[in-house]
């Protein structure tokens, strides 16, 4: 049966909250907790449940949703706890942030 995990800690919420990406933490009894990006999206109509259950450990796969190309991503959190991460990150995210990064170091650069 899935479900919210029932009262999480508040430092967990606040630590996931604070990841920009849509982010949601799994395990293999069907329990799973949202970050507030991850519950717009799956408040929209992005199938997250279903989506992180096909997807295998340590792999990724592309979904375009609402006309924009994420890329779904799940990684094992510690082995023996049965629990994943899943983090949904723009395609194009990996240029802006490297178009960003260059900008920085031109700044510092140009500093001295």
């Amino acid at each position: 049966m899935e479900q919210d995990y029932i009262k999480p800690s508040r430092l967990l919420i606040a630590l996931m909250d604070s990841i920009e990406e849509p982010v949601c933490l799994i395990d293999n009894h069907g329990n799973y907790l949202l970050n507030e990006n991850a519950e717009k999206l799956k408040k929209s109509g992005l199938d997250i449940d279903y989506l992180t259950k096909q997807l295998k450990i340590n792999s990724t796969k592309k979904v375009c949703f609402d006309g924009i190309e994420y890329c779904i991503e799940k990684k094992d959190i510690n082995h023996g706890t049965n629990s994943f991460i899943c983090k949904f990150t723009k395609s194009d995210d990996a240029i802006y942030r490297l178009t960003e990064s260059s900008k920085k170091l031109k700044k510092v650069l140009s500093a001295f």
